[in-house]
């Protein structure tokens, strides 16, 4: 299992950039095929599943996460190629931007995502007055085999 810890000062620091949790370099070396069809369950079911817990408010003001959903984007069930980015692949004009999906969450909430959500912590305003944003992800490729 991975779990790793975040704390993010908006006045110092900011969230990760965009990224998908597992990629196939990560799973091969389990046994497990390198297509991305072989991480999901024959009922579509993803075998590797992140929990994002928030031990402090996650908002906007202090950094929160934002999805891309499943729909808009290319890579999630097919793969990404070797060359390009799955980013350019999604935001192709202006308003794809609007599929982007913002997720507050109170102290103690939690959100799920799978491994081929494309995801990132945003960066918090440098100049507003609110506490960090701290939270704990738990992830596990045991799921996968």
């Amino acid at each position: 299992m991975d779990v790793v810890g975040f704390l993010v000062r908006p006045s110092q620091t900011k969230g990760f950039s965009p990224h998908r949790d597992r990629q196939p370099e990560d799973w091969t070396p389990k046994g497990v095929p390198p297509d991305t069809g072989s991480t999901f369950k024959a009922d579509g079911m993803a075998k590797y599943v992140t929990l994002w817990a928030a031990l402090t408010d996650a908002n906007p003001e202090n950094s929160c996460l934002h999805f891309v959903p499943r729909r808009v984007d290319p890579g999630y069930s097919a793969g990404d190629p070797d060359q390009g980015d799955p980013m350019l692949r999604i935001f192709q004009d202006k308003a794809a931007f609007q599929s982007i999906r913002s997720a507050p969450v109170t102290a103690g909430g939690c959100t799920f995502h799978t491994h081929r959500t494309i995801h990132w912590g945003s960066a918090g305003r440098r100049t507003a007055d609110v506490a960090p944003r701290i939270a704990l992800s738990f992830g596990g490729l045991g799921v996968l085999a």
